[in-house]
């Protein structure tokens, strides 16, 4: 209700007069709004690059993966929307390809398509198309999310990321929600390392140097699209790290379960028949689908000395 009341004062305060008018009812109602969001389909996003050509292509789909996610409004106002990235710094982020484009009912394309989109990388992401910049009262919106490595498996093999995507909802500069979506990993495919290898101790005799045989099973991978199963090409012995020169390569036949080489003080850069002591030895793998390399094997100490003559010994 609304009342008015109007005073008129005369010079000096002789004559003064007041009247007041009706009581007037107001008009309309006070409405309270709520701005909330809902975000899904992020872990389709999970992926593992594993691609054989040297010039990356978004046609393969071992470079390339689509997810549909949806934002849903589930709250009273219609929202303006906005998508960030954390945990996405770094080389290796700025090298994966991001690319949106607008969906329908929760479901993309199964390609790129060639117009409608923007695009970015992981480490700098693209601003939201048009069709998914607001969603209105109750509606939800689909995001096409595509990704692709831009560079070669052998290049980037082990780089690893978990970016977290965090959807928000405005309404004008005030009322203003967000929900961030479980983290998802995108890697590199690297050739595991050989794992397990036992040591055998062959003595030497006067006549001839003693030696070790390490032994230890072929490693496996998946091959091309994780279908096929593919045996490691090579395998190289080092003093002390991966990064050091290999000082024994070992080719396996073709299929073989099992990979054996026999360390002799040669081997080892032993050469004065007076010396004695310990060489860190470490096996790396190399694959032939992919070109990668893998990390070091556990260190195995090997042991040399004078007697038996020139011998090498396993580990402890």
């Amino acid at each position: 209700m609304f009342l008015a009341v109007f005073v008129i004062s005369g010079a000096g305060g002789t004559a003064s007069a007041f009247w007041t008018v009706p009581a007037v009812p107001l008009g309309g109602t006070a409405n309270a709004a709520t701005a909330s969001v809902t975000l899904a389909g992020t872990a389709a996003l999970q992926k593992e690059y594993r691609f054989t050509t040297a010039t990356p292509s978004t046609a393969s789909n071992a470079n390339l993966v689509i997810a549909p996610v949806v934002f849903t409004n589930s709250g009273t106002s219609p929202l303006a929307l906005s998508v960030a990235w954390s945990g996405n710094t770094g080389a290796y982020p700025a090298l994966i390809t991001v690319t949106y484009w607008a969906g329908a009912s929760g479901a993309c394309a199964s390609s790129v398509p060639s117009s409608g989109t923007t695009v970015g990388t992981l480490a700098s992401p693209p601003a939201l198309p048009a069709g998914v910049a607001s969603v209105a009262i109750g509606a939800a919106v689909t995001l096409c999310v595509a990704t692709s490595l831009n560079s070669t498996v052998a290049l980037q093999q082990g780089n690893t990321v978990s970016p977290v995507l965090t959807l928000t909802g405005r309404v004008g500069t005030n009322w203003i929600t967000s929900v961030s979506a479980p983290a998802f990993t995108q890697s590199v495919f690297r050739v595991a390392a050989p794992t397990g290898i036992t040591c055998v101790t062959t003595p030497g005799t006067l006549t001839i140097a003693g030696y070790a045989t390490l032994t230890w099973n072929a490693v496996t991978y998946g091959a091309a699209n994780g279908v096929d199963t593919a045996r490691a090409a090579s395998y190289d012995l080092h003093l002390d790290t991966a990064t050091s020169p290999s000082i024994q390569q070992v080719t396996p036949a073709a299929g073989a379960a099992t990979v054996s080489v026999q360390v002799n003080a040669l081997n080892l850069g032993v050469l004065g028949f007076l010396t004695s002591g310990t060489k860190n030895v470490v096996v790396t793998t190399t694959d032939s689908v992919y070109g990668t390399t893998s990390v070091a094997s556990a260190t195995l100490v090997m042991r040399y000395g004078l007697l038996p003559l020139l011998s090498v010994q396993c580990p402890a």
